[in-house]
């Protein structure tokens, strides 16, 4: 993943915890949204569908992890 965008993150949840998990929830659904849409997607549309809902999962990822991940990259 992006050790800039990892460490970006992980500064604004250190700077506002409740504000970037209320971010996250709001993100977590959208994420579940994405999914929701890719399970009922057209075929002719599934590949779209599917790339929108991996990316989401990647980024909702990187979000849970951050603090974490910039701990290994700030070393």
């Amino acid at each position: 993943m992006n050790g800039k965008l990892i460490i970006a993150a992980a500064g604004l949840r250190r700077q506002a915890p409740e504000a970037f998990e209320e971010f996250l929830d709001a993100f977590r659904a959208f994420t579940e949204t994405q999914r929701d849409d890719c399970i009922r997607a057209p075929s002719e549309h599934l590949s779209v569908a599917q790339g929108r809902a991996q990316n989401c999962t990647q980024i909702l990822r990187l979000f849970d992890t951050c603090l974490l991940e910039a701990a290994k990259h700030e070393k």
